[in-house]
């Protein structure tokens, strides 16, 4: 009998990896991982399995800034590190992985520009980070210092099954100050078609004031509050609320992710609002509601 294995939520083990600072390299020999779970038809029994290939890939450069320009005079002789760590699917059982490579190349670059190399996306994120532009970077082993400049990006999955995976993009962004920014973007996919799942995908047009009342209750229900106005005594700031698009789907969940400063102060983090889907089972589309209900 074949053993099939799953993991997932691996973020923090390969996010690690990377923050040494070393050359971990993103073009060749990098750390794989052949998973398998259940599902097409396959062994007796009624046992199936559904086969899953992934690559882990990692890569970190750091830089000493020889030379800076213009609004930059601050970063002479500063240090700079960014580092990338990217779950890459390579194989999902017979799902077209096309639009889920292209989505996280362009989570990884912000671009297009490299089609589905996701090799040549990781290092055009680690050579030129965030917030160097204008200045002359020198690559060195480690950053003596804390740096003045860092990036960190981490595509992993939240959730992966048969039907449904959800990728998850985590940044760390650090350019001055006196704390950095962080947060995570979110796409869903539909394994049975290989397409994302995003917010018009899976509430029904029209419905928006619908499912604006069920997350607002949801958010009351989170602080135990009975009115809007009483949130921001609970640190949310009520007169900034909106539906964010920025979501995933976790069980019969749908859960709306809320990044720093979007509805609160950075203190309170990042806000996750969660919605059973069997509330607005009649909002949703038939494709969401195949998955969540």
């Amino acid at each position: 009998m074949k053993v099939s294995y799953l993991i997932v939520g691996v973020a923090a083990l390969f996010m690690a990896s990377c923050s040494n600072g070393a050359d971990n390299g993103a073009t060749a020999g990098q750390k794989a991982s052949s998973m398998e779970v259940a599902s097409s038809a396959g062994a007796s029994d009624g046992i199936s399995n559904f086969e899953v290939r992934q690559t882990f890939k990692n890569v970190a450069r750091n830089y000493n800034v020889t030379a800076a320009t213009g609004d930059n005079d601050w970063l002479k002789d500063a240090g700079v590190s960014a580092s990338v760590a990217v779950q890459w699917p390579d194989k999902l059982g017979d799902v077209d992985l096309s639009a889920m490579q292209d989505s996280i190349v362009s989570m990884v670059a912000d671009t297009t520009a490299y089609g589905r190399d996701i090799d040549k996306a990781m290092m055009a994120y680690v050579s030129s980070p965030d917030g160097t532009r204008g200045c002359t970077l020198a690559r060195i082993d480690s950053v003596p210092v804390a740096p003045k400049i860092a990036a960190q990006t981490t595509v992993s999955f939240k959730v992966l099954t048969r039907r449904l995976a959800v990728v998850e993009r985590a940044f760390y962004s650090y350019q001055g100050g006196a704390h950095g920014n962080y947060g995570s973007r979110f796409i869903n996919f539909d394994l049975s078609t290989g397409k994302a799942l995003g917010y018009d995908a899976i509430f029904k047009a029209g419905t928006a004031d619908s499912v604006r009342q069920a997350l607002t209750e949801a958010l009351l229900a989170r602080y135990n509050v009975s009115k809007v106005s009483d949130l921001d005594n609970c640190g949310i700031f009520s007169a900034n609320l909106f539906v964010t698009r920025n979501l995933w789907l976790d069980g019969d969940d749908i859960v709306f992710y809320y990044n720093i400063y979007e509805i609160a102060p950075y203190a309170a983090g990042p806000i996750e609002v969660r919605v059973p889907a069997w509330k607005v089972e009649s909002l949703l589309t038939p494709a969401a509601a195949a998955i969540l209900l």
